[in-house]
C-alpha cells in the first residue's frame, strides 16, 4: 500500500467517478484505475462496486478503509512538515532574554542583522525584556 494508492482511494471516494477523480489528481483514468486495483490487490478485497451505466459505490470494506487512509495520509503529512522542521533549522520562534544595563549597545544591531538574513525570515523573535514580552 502506497501514499499514492492512499491518495487515489480517498479523491474516488469523494467524488464517485474515476474520470472527476483523474482530473482532480492531474493523472491519467487509466493510471488511477491501475493505482486503485493495486491497491485492492494489495488489501486482498475489492473497494468498490463498479456498475457498468451506473457508476459506482463504495464496499464495506472501502468504507471501513476510508477513515484510515485519511488519517494515514494526514499523519504522512505531519513526518513530511517535521521532517522540512528538521531540515530547516530556520524555522520557529527564538526567545531572548535581556537587561537593558548589558545589552543597550548591541541588541539593536545583532536585531538589524539579522533581519536582514534571508535564511531567518522564517524565525519569529519573542524579547522578554524586564519581564514585558515582546514579539518581533
Amino acid at each position: 500500500m502506497t501514499y499514492q494508492q492512499l491518495v487515489c482511494f480517498i479523491e474516488v471516494k469523494k467524488t464517485l467517478n474515476f474520470t472527476k477523480a483523474a482530473q482532480n489528481l492531474h493523472v491519467t483514468q487509466s493510471a488511477l484505475s491501475y493505482s486503485i486495483v493495486s491497491l485492492e490487490k494489495d488489501l486482498g478485497v475489492p473497494l468498490f462496486v463498479r456498475q457498468s451505466g451506473q457508476g459506482i459505490r463504495l464496499t464495506s470494506y472501502g468504507r471501513s478503509l476510508y477513515p484510515m487512509a485519511e488519517n494515514a495520509i494526514r499523519a504522512m503529512q505531519e513526518i513530511g512538515q517535521a521532517v522540512e522542521k528538521i531540515r530547516n533549522p530556520f524555522t520557529g520562534v527564538v526567545s531572548i532574554a535581556f537587561s537593558y544595563v548589558n545589552c543597550w549597545q548591541f541588541m539593536p544591531g545583532m536585531l538589524q542583522s539579522f533581519r536582514r538574513d534571508p535564511a531567518a525570515e522564517d524565525i519569529t523573535i519573542r524579547l522578554d525584556f524586564l519581564n514585558q514580552p515582546a514579539t518581533l
